[in-house]
């Protein structure tokens, strides 16, 4: 039977360093079906500081056979202490050398992770398997802070019922906080502990509230309506801020850098509805004029003309 060969190139991709990279002696599977000369074979590299190193081993197989090349990841312990080193470094982000998945590349073409088959033919068959490795920076523990909510309400009366409000934390996050309920004091002259938001260090979040309807707050109505006709409680926008005092006012979204205080103030005043109209002015009806002859009431004809007099149409004739 005709044979073939299948070289198997190791390329080594590491960094050109004073401290040459050990004799290695790497183990690649070559299972070829038939048979082939190897179903292991062993490469090894020479120790060199260069920033690449190869070495080449050959299987024999008979032509047509298939032949499956693969490596496993190599150990993290070949990889040379300077490396680790330089990894290691803040620069680096205080990280750890790993290595990449092996790369596979068949007569010269594009590598691939995956592991190839190839079919032998009378020539030689390339397959090239390149290692190298990267670093992976130390992962940084999540720092969480805190947004504490507290809530207050003013308005023209503090003899107003107890309210619940809810308070929404969106944010730009792994994970939106679940938002926050609270019922105010009654009567309302002080802040209420609404709990707090939890987010990563860095997140940046937008709050918002959703407001019970004043309209339907009997007491907020009665307190109105009984100032003037026809206006109804309503709500002003709410105020943030970082101090119970409102000043500075809290410009939203709020990027997590510290654990804050969050102080909301909502206001209500009694105001005219939007939706009230004047009503108006009744229209003053035209008035009718009709002028009617008297003959047309007497017998529906024309008012008789005098007969005519001497000298309405001149001296009389002879």
């Amino acid at each position: 039977m005709p044979t073939g060969q299948l070289e198997v190139i190791k390329v080594l991709n590491t960094i050109a360093h004073p401290v040459q990279f050990p004799a290695t002696t790497w183990t690649i599977q070559t299972n070829c079906i038939p048979a082939g000369s190897a179903s292991l074979l062993s490469i090894t590299t020479p120790a060199s500081g260069n920033a690449q190193i190869t070495a080449s081993g050959m299987v024999t197989a008979g032509v047509g056979a298939n032949c499956a090349v693969s490596e496993q990841t190599p150990a993290t312990s070949l990889i040379p202490a300077w490396f680790q080193s330089y990894c290691a470094s803040a620069a680096q982000g205080s990280g750890t050398a790993v290595w990449n998945v092996p790369e596979y590349s068949i007569n010269n073409g594009p590598y691939s992770t995956t592991a190839p088959s190839v079919a032998i033919t009378a020539g030689v068959t390339t397959v090239r398997v390149k290692n190298g490795w990267h670093c992976v920076p130390s992962t940084t523990p999540t720092v969480n802070y805190q947004f504490q909510v507290f809530k207050r309400v003013v308005g023209p009366t503090t003899q107003v019922p107890p309210m619940t409000f809810q308070i929404v934390s969106n944010c730009l996050s792994p994970a939106t906080p679940p938002a926050l309920s609270v019922t105010t004091s009654y009567p309302h002259t002080s802040f209420v502990g609404a709990g707090a938001f939890t987010v990563p260090s860095g997140s940046t979040c937008n709050l918002s509230e959703v407001l019970p309807n004043p309209t339907q707050i009997p007491a907020m109505v009665a307190f109105c309506s009984a100032q003037t006709p026809n206006i109804e409680p309503k709500w002003l926008p709410p105020v943030w801020s970082t101090s119970s005092t409102g000043t500075p006012v809290l410009n939203l979204p709020v990027t997590a850098n510290a654990s804050l205080n969050l102080f909301i103030v909502n206001s209500w005043i009694c105001t005219t509805p939007a939706t009230a109209k004047v009503a108006p002015k009744p229209k003053r009806k035209p008035k009718i004029r009709i002028n009617i002859g008297i003959g047309s009431i007497l017998g529906g004809g024309s008012k008789p003309k005098d007969p005519p007099q001497p000298g309405d149409n001149g001296p009389p004739r002879p």
